[in-house]
């Protein structure tokens, strides 16, 4: 496939994801295509920070209508589809599970029967998640049975069932387990997110203290400009697969608030202060991800991890900027 040949569709394009794919994309050469529900209410900022703005074509598309997105998908000749559109909040899709399955599956179901029905051998590239895997005793790979504790990690669980079964059938569907990645794109209600802010107001004495919840859960954290190059290379290798996407680094939060806070010379204990009201009683305790498959099949790693990610986060929340660290800190 050369260059000229590669059109991209990237649902989520305005999200975190999104927009560093859609940046990565557009510096490999691709025609770059984004959707939304509505582009009068679509909030682009991403697009604009990571100044790919004027470089990607919007279109207005419900995916919940497929009709509409049958006669959309037939009318481009994508060579690549990247799907990343989902709701982002594991903790809200308890509040609405149908809504969640409604916005994971049924659009997924949707997307995928109009990449089938159309007359393109189109590539297609899915975002799934390690809130699939739920609590694992051992680093999850590809072969790891999903144990999902919450709606969003069933539902995303069913969208990537439906991405296997087109595989199985002959067609070029991957599907990306992705672990939890940052950027200084989160929204201000994810916990990392939190923390990185309450730290930098904390050194500037702005806040006085910061209200968290279970601190014990461990995670394995990465930096996301990173884990969209590894989606960006899965959609250009011969053959569709599953991959772990992940540093197969764990960090206990604990350990991330306490290095946040130490990079202003603060003791995190200070300022701290735990809120039985943040408790969640379906956290996941454990979740790292074993990312030796994609690693030896397509020679990506991981560099951003551990007290580097946090490093990192917080000079590209304070817009400090070095050459030795991962593309886009911004």
């Amino acid at each position: 496939m050369t260059i000229k040949a590669r059109t991209a569709l990237i649902t989520g394009i305005s999200g975190q994801d999104g927009a560093y794919l859609a940046r990565i994309l557009v510096d490999r050469g691709y025609a770059v295509h984004g959707t939304s529900r509505s582009l009068s209410k679509a909030n682009l900022t991403n697009l604009s920070r990571v100044r790919v703005r004027d470089d990607v074509k919007l279109h207005e598309v419900d995916y919940r209508d497929a009709t509409q997105l049958e006669i959309f998908v037939g009318e481009h000749n994508f060579s690549h589809v990247f799907h990343l559109a989902a709701p982002s909040s594991v903790a809200s899709s308890f509040l609405d599970p149908i809504g969640t399955i409604d916005s994971i599956v049924v659009c997924t179901q949707n997307l995928v029967r109009a990449i089938e029905r159309s007359r393109y051998k189109t590539r297609f590239v899915n975002a799934c998640s390690s809130e699939c895997f739920g609590d694992v005793s051992e680093k999850a790979n590809e072969t790891t049975k999903f144990c999902p504790v919450s709606p969003y990690g069933i539902a995303k669980g069913a969208a990537h069932r439906l991405v296997e079964r087109q595989r199985a059938s002959g067609r070029w569907f991957s599907s990306a387990i992705l672990f939890n990645h940052e950027s200084p794109f989160r929204d201000p209600t994810f916990v990392t997110k939190k923390i990185i802010r309450g730290a930098i107001d904390a050194s500037d004495g702005k806040i006085d203290y910061l209200e968290l919840g279970n601190l014990d859960v461990v995670r394995d954290w990465g930096w996301a400009p990173e884990y969209m190059e590894a989606m960006a290379l899965m959609g250009e290798q011969d053959q569709p697969q599953t991959f772990v996407v992940a540093t197969g680094v764990h960090m206990k939060l604990t350990r991330f608030v306490e290095l946040a806070f130490e990079y202003f010379g603060l003791d995190w204990t200070k300022f701290v202060h735990i809120s039985p009201d943040l408790m969640r009683s379906a956290d996941i305790n454990v979740s790292v991800g074993d990312p030796k498959k994609i690693d030896l099949e397509l020679g990506w790693r991981a560099k951003a991890k551990g007290p580097t990610l946090i490093e990192l986060l917080i000079e590209a929340e304070l817009g400090i900027h070095s050459r030795e660290k991962p593309r886009f800190s911004l």
